[in-house]
């Protein structure tokens, strides 16, 4: 008879025009005390565990049960730092004390600081979603839905849509196609130690990147250039890639003879190696030493095909500056199809190009060869774009995707427990 009641608590018809629970996408929690929460069930935060984590939009949280929303917050601030916490404010005061202190810096990281924390600041901004944790024995009743129903529901809340609590499937599916899929929040950012250190370090990343010294180096056929000197001298770096180029060729037709007629065929593309996780010697060399960060760029080119990838990964040194590791990893495609013939001709025109375009010419080089290398230029530098606002856009995305998403983990207080 009890299991009877608590059913119809449930399902109990709504006023004309409104959903039924059973109609609603989101799963229903009901409180010991009567309350009821729309969210998705995420389980318990362990196997095993005597508890229930709900994903909750946060302003329907603070709307619709403002004593719960409050307590839980005040509970989270009496609460330990994160370890995540802890290390950025430790990483500030470092800062603070070195004989001549970065206050540039120091300023990006506290505001960053608040940004992850809202809680330090006197009035925190109100989250997108809360996981709420309940104790098991505080749960009467939940009506949890099928797999369709709690992935439109999530997607939702995640989204922030205020229909996320009350409406169907369909409606909430209808609303989310509106929403530009490079934009669209699909799951929850990642928790834990290792989401903790990954975090810091795209925050220290994002602090050299913006106010540190970044020295920049071209990878090509497993050479390092500095771009500095190819600006300085690109008629030299040009017959150096050139040359580079040419080798690999002879040792593509040369396997070719040894390997058969049944061997593949050499495609006409200048391949470069991927970027290490660690830097070599010879590349630390080329740089100065004051520099926060090591950029570099590798290109793959398919003159016959017309397309080209552009890498760019991003270098972080160790205490002594000895190893400098790969912090970030970004990739840009394109075609012929992305450039048009003004561009070009925008690069046949350049003085730079002409001087390199002299120096191939006196090598025999002809002008429809110099027109399709001045073609895949520009689709390298169409690649090259691609890659830059991929780099600039997973720097200072959150792991959630493109779109910032404020996660804020909260546990049923005992004051509202009773």
């Amino acid at each position: 008879m009890r299991v009877v009641i608590a059913v119809l608590l449930l399902t109990i018809v709504p006023a004309r025009g409104q959903t039924t629970l059973r109609g609603r996408a989101a799963d229903v929690i009901q409180l010991a005390r009567g309350e009821r929460l729309f969210g998705v069930s995420l389980g318990p935060a362990a196997p095993g565990a005597r508890e229930e984590r709900v994903l909750l939009r946060a302003a329907w949280l603070q709307e619709n049960l403002p004593e719960l929303y409050e307590a839980a917050l005040k509970q989270q601030e009496t609460a330990e730092a994160s370890p995540l916490r802890k290390q950025l404010e430790d990483h500030i005061e470092q800062l603070r004390a070195a004989p001549e202190p970065d206050i540039h810096r120091i300023t990006f990281l506290e505001e960053r600081l608040l940004i992850l924390f809202p809680e330090l600041a006197d009035r925190p901004p109100l989250p997108d979603v809360v996981v709420l944790t309940i104790p098991a024995t505080q749960i009467r009743q939940r009506l949890n839905k099928r797999g369709p129903f709690r992935q439109a529901a999530g997607l939702a809340i995640l989204n922030g849509l205020e229909t996320a609590e009350t409406g169907t499937p369909t409606e909430l599916n209808r609303a989310l196609e509106a929403i530009n899929p490079t934009q669209l929040i699909r799951r929850l950012p990642p928790s834990g130690q290792q989401a903790d250190r990954a975090v810091l370090n795209q925050v220290l990343l994002q602090a050299d990147w913006q106010l540190g010294e970044t020295e920049k180096l071209i990878l090509q056929s497993g050479q390092y250039i500095s771009e500095k000197n190819a600006e300085r001298d690109m008629a030299a770096v040009a017959m150096k890639m050139m040359t580079s180029q040419v080798q690999g060729q002879l040792q593509q037709l040369l396997r070719e003879a040894n390997e058969g007629p049944g061997a593949r065929r050499f495609q006409g593309a200048a391949r470069s190696g991927a970027l290490p996780q660690t830097l070599p010697a010879a590349a630390i060399n080329q740089i100065g030493d004051k520099a926060d960060l090591i950029e570099v760029t590798s290109m793959n080119m398919d003159p016959t095909r017309g397309s080209a990838s552009v890498q760019i990964g991003l270098y972080r040194p160790d205490g002594q500056r000895k190893t400098w590791t790969r912090s970030l990893q970004v990739q840009g495609q394109a075609t012929s199809q992305d450039v048009g013939a003004d561009r070009v001709n925008e690069i046949a025109q350049d003085p730079r190009i002409q001087q390199v375009s002299q120096l191939f010419q006196g090598l025999g080089i002809g002008d429809a060869q110099l027109r399709q290398a001045f073609a895949i230029g520009a689709v390298v530098e169409a690649a090259q774009e691609r890659a830059k606002k991929a780099l600039k856009d997973q720097l200072f995305a959150t792991q959630s995707g493109g779109t910032s998403l404020d996660v804020v983990n909260l546990r049923m207080p005992r004051e509202v427990q009773q």
